[in-house]
Parts: structure tokens; C-alpha cells; sequence
């Protein structure tokens, strides 16, 4: 429902999903704290249910007024898995999860190690995922464009720890894969 409101998503919320669960593994996380990444990443963009879809799908830049309305779905989010006791404990990380990691992020201005790890690695697994998707208003950016972007805010945005955790990941596969070809 989430994905299926804005013609950007493209099973957004599923790639989110898996990019998280495979850095919660790669910082080996126990059971219960992956399956709480697995939820709270689905679920992260829920607030959109509430915003208008003609901003969530505005092809141009948003007028003042339609970006505070969009910057508003962490804390919409929040107070709709809050509803829900199965889902009360996303609350937090869907609330935090566009914090950065410089405390410029929103909506609490939130910094470093005050920012929930889930929260940070939703953030940082949400931006490649939008950097690797089509979207009117950007070109998809390639593997190594987006690796660029991530270690080029790392520290601002992102965690830098797990920028480099993350992108690790990516290069693990590629040497597998050459190791295959040989």
C-alpha cells in the first residue's frame, strides 16, 4: 500500500527491506534485532499514506510549503505504528530514520550515536536505494556513482561506519564473482 502511492516507489519499501537485513547481518545482528530491521524498514515510509499524492509524485522541485508536508511522514509514521502493539516498537526508528548523522536531519535534529542504529542503517539503505532507482526529477545513478555519493556524505548523513560496512558488502560480491569467472 505504502509503495503503490507514489509511481517512484517500485518496491522501494522491499529493497529498503533486503539492503537493511543484508548490513544488520554484516554487523551481525541476533535474531530478534533483524526481524525488528525486517518490519521497521517496510514500514518506514508509512506516514506517506497521509500525504497528498499529488506531491508524493510531483515531477519538479516541491514549493516550501509541499516539502514541510512531505518532511512531516516520519512523524506521521510514528503515530500510525504507535496505533498498533505489534508495530509500536518501529515508533522510534521510523520516527528517526531521516536523521543526519551531523544532527542536520529531521525532525528531531538528532546526532551520532543518538540517532537508533536501526534508523541509521534504514537512512542510509533508503538513499542508495533512491540513488538506484529511476525517478523524473534524477538520472539512476550506477553502482559506483552511488558508492561515491554514500562515502561523500559519510559522516554528514551517514554513519560513517556503516558506509563502509555497506559498501564492503558490495565489494565482497564483485571479487566473488570475479573469482567465479576465473
Amino acid at each position: 500500500m505504502i509503495d503503490s502511492r507514489s509511481c517512484y516507489a517500485n518496491n522501494h519499501s522491499k529493497r529498503v527491506k533486503d539492503y537493511s537485513l543484508t548490513l544488520a547481518n554484516a554487523l551481525k545482528m541476533d535474531k530478534k534485532e533483524s526481524s525488528k530491521i525486517e518490519m521497521c524498514a517496510l514500514l518506514h515510509d508509512v506516514g506517506k499514506i497521509s500525504i497528498n499524492q499529488e506531491i508524493l509524485n510531483k515531477s519538479g522541485q516541491l514549493s516550501e510549503e509541499e516539502w514541510h508536508l512531505f518532511r512531516s511522514h516520519p512523524e506521521l509514521g510514528a503515530v500510525i505504528v504507535k496505533q498498533i502493539p505489534q508495530l509500536s516498537g518501529c515508533a522510534d526508528i521510523i520516527l528517526h530514520h531521516h536523521e543526519w548523522y551531523d544532527g542536520t536531519g529531521y525532525p528531531g535534529g538528532l546526532k551520532g550515536s543518538a540517532i537508533p542504529i536501526e534508523s541509521r542503517i534504514i537512512g542510509l539503505t533508503e538513499a542508495f536505494v533512491t540513488m538506484m532507482s529511476d525517478r523524473s526529477y534524477t538520472r539512476t545513478k550506477t553502482l559506483e556513482e552511488a558508492t561515491k555519493e554514500l562515502r561523500r556524505f559519510s559522516g554528514l548523513q551517514f554513519d560513517p561506519i556503516l558506509v563502509e560496512l555497506f559498501i564492503s558488502i558490495f565489494d565482497k560480491k564483485d571479487n566473488a564473482v570475479n573469482k567465479a569467472r576465473r
